[in-house]
């Protein structure tokens, strides 16, 4: 995963006396059918029951990272699809459920075309952060 300008910018902040960064109590997961940008632009399925999926912003959730590397323990279930999401290629991670601020993002294993009545999960291993 790729971290995004927003948080590399909080960090170096954080990192160096300026105002130090308060992390969200959740981050949301999203996906989206083009390749993000590290200044936050992706482009999400809209409608069709589509959402951003809440993951809790724990250690039990986001254990300690190994080798630079921090994996989430649970997958991301998004909701079942009423309409075409068309193919989703990517993944992104945000500070909320609408809107906010890419903490990172990262590609899907395989990219994949969502129809009505398909539903999509990223697995816990795949959702990582370095």
């Amino acid at each position: 995963m790729s971290f995004s300008d927003f948080i590399e910018n909080k960090v170096l902040d954080s990192l160096f006396g300026d105002t130090p960064y308060v992390p969200p109590a959740s981050f949301y997961v999203a996906l989206s059918k083009t390749l993000p940008s590290d200044a936050g632009v992706i482009t999400e399925p809209s409608g069709g029951n589509y959402s951003r999926v809440q993951m809790l912003n724990n250690a039990t959730v986001w254990p300690a990272a190994v080798d630079g590397v921090k994996t989430s323990t649970i997958p991301a279930t998004f909701p079942v699809a009423s309409n075409s999401w068309g193919t989703v290629t990517h993944y992104a991670v945000f500070d909320s459920f609408l809107g906010g601020n890419m903490i990172g993002w990262g590609q899907l294993i395989a990219s994949r075309l969502i129809e009505i009545g398909d539903s999509f999960e990223i697995p816990s291993v795949s959702i990582t952060l370095n």
